[in-house]
């Protein structure tokens, strides 16, 4: 048997970004946009959110401040958006949900406040 093996580093310039799941002109299309935070609260600076639905999915790599953003619309025959976090130190990603009309959505990964996560 192998040993587990974290995900990442990822190297941001070999990753298609979509940030735009919905084009811009989209009716009642907005941006959904967060941070990424560690246990301790710094910011994560190189993780992957992925989120997806029926319209279409999104990927965005963190900035230096762990900041993401995908725009999107309400999913339709869905109360939510899922989210796939991907990030060093994690052995497998990580699932969470987004409940439109939210448009923040700060995920933090351990610790006080910890973003609900769901198996999959």
């Amino acid at each position: 048997m192998t040993p587990a093996q974290t995900i990442g580093p990822f190297f941001g310039h070999a990753l298609f970004e979509n940030h735009y799941v919905v084009p811009e002109e989209t009716p009642g299309a907005f941006w959904i946009r967060g941070r990424v935070l560690d246990g301790a609260g710094e910011a994560v600076s190189d993780a992957v959110i992925e989120t997806w639905q029926a319209e279409g999915w999104g990927r965005c790599l963190t900035d230096a401040e762990g900041n993401w953003g995908v725009h999107t619309v309400a999913p339709e025959g869905s109360e939510f958006i899922a989210v796939s976090v991907f990030a060093r130190g994690l052995l497998k990603r990580l699932v969470t949900r987004i409940y439109p009309p939210a448009t923040t959505f700060d995920i933090v990964l351990q610790g006080d406040g910890e973003t609900t996560f769901y198996e999959y």
